[in-house]
């Protein structure tokens, strides 16, 4: 399996950092960031900011996992994914409705401007979701139709299924108002594409194979020389697949067309969960004065994660005590 695009408050020392390296950012943007934490709609969403002085337009990025063309996913992260597509429909569905952000920045799209999906495309969305209340429901069963077709080797169902497991799509179904930028400039995007296809084919090869497929069902034990290659050429392809993807050349050109696309007060858009460290570091160092920059990450991609590493630690500190109690007595 490969995947590489795999909340209320940033760390204390997130805000130490801000504070000691931007000065205390202010203005018009950095209030409506303040009401943006105290809403209900960035509940246990992380939120990390960068900025310096007098801010007037806020930049939000969104971290996504989102379904890919190859590889094998289990059941637990087709969930995974349609989790985090629900939460992102909550968040920019509370953006339009109370920010009046009606265009989000969506990975992958180049096009020439602002574009809707195409219109039967949304119109099964709509008659699948039937009211808001069906949203997480109809990504579910999209990821579970995803998976499988992947699992099948069905491209084409496996593509159409992609495109619908998103939440700016089922946001656009539902209110005809919400369309979607392009954040990924022609040329960079298609020779970092050509690129990125070439390796997922090489990897769908290798997957589909007959020594790969014998390599799975050893568990990875026992393997013959030929085996071994395939699997350490597999595992050489992804690491590939991941550096390409995360390019910093990406990310600049994406920043780029970001920043020209920020005419309004608020603009979104939402991006692999991957690039958030690469985001604030540019952020940091090539913002421009006026912007005020958050990355928010949806729950679902680090709240378990955290309440399982903090009992780890209280499971850790209380036998520590136990051990103490026991040695004293």
């Amino acid at each position: 399996m490969h995947q590489v695009h795999i909340g209320k408050c940033g760390s204390c020392s997130t805000k130490r950092y801000n504070e000691h390296i931007f000065f205390r950012p202010s203005g018009p943007a950095v209030d409506t960031l303040k009401q943006l934490r105290k809403s209900s709609a960035l509940n246990r969403f992380r939120v990390q900011t960068r900025g310096r002085g007098e801010c007037t337009k806020l930049i939000i990025g969104i971290g996504q996992v989102h379904p890919v063309l190859s590889g094998k996913f289990e059941r637990f992260q087709a969930r995974r994914i349609a989790n985090v597509q629900a939460e992102i429909f909550t968040v920019c569905r509370f953006f339009s409705r109370q920010h009046h952000v009606m265009s989000f920045g969506q990975e992958g799209y180049s096009g020439q401007g602002p574009a809707r999906l195409p219109p039967d495309t949304l119109a099964q969305l709509k008659t699948a979701a039937g009211d808001r209340t069906g949203v997480k429901r109809v990504l579910r069963s999209t990821a579970s139709a995803w998976r499988k077709a992947l699992h099948r080797g069905d491209a084409k169902k496996a593509a159409s299924t992609s495109m619908t497991l998103n939440g700016i799509a089922l946001l656009q179904a539902l209110d005809k108002g919400v369309t979607m930028f392009p954040i990924e400039q022609k040329d960079v995007h298609s020779a970092i594409g050509q690129s990125i296809d070439r390796l997922q084919h090489e990897i769908h090869q290798i997957e589909t194979s007959s020594l790969f497929r014998s390599v799975q069902q050893k568990g990875g034990k026992g393997l013959t020389k030929a085996e071994y290659e395939s699997a350490a050429m597999r595992n050489k392809l992804i690491k590939q697949f991941n550096k390409v993807i995360a390019h910093p050349e990406r990310d600049r050109a994406i920043m780029r067309e970001v920043i020209k696309h920020a005419k309004t007060d608020i603009t979104v858009f939402i991006l692999g969960a991957g690039h958030r460290s690469g985001f604030l570091t540019l952020a940091a160092k090539t913002l421009p004065e006026g912007y005020a920059f958050v990355w928010l990450t949806p729950p679902g991609l680090w709240w378990w994660k955290a309440m399982l590493r903090r009992i780890g630690w209280v499971i850790i500190v209380a036998a520590a005590l136990m051990m103490v109690v026991a040695l004293r007595s």
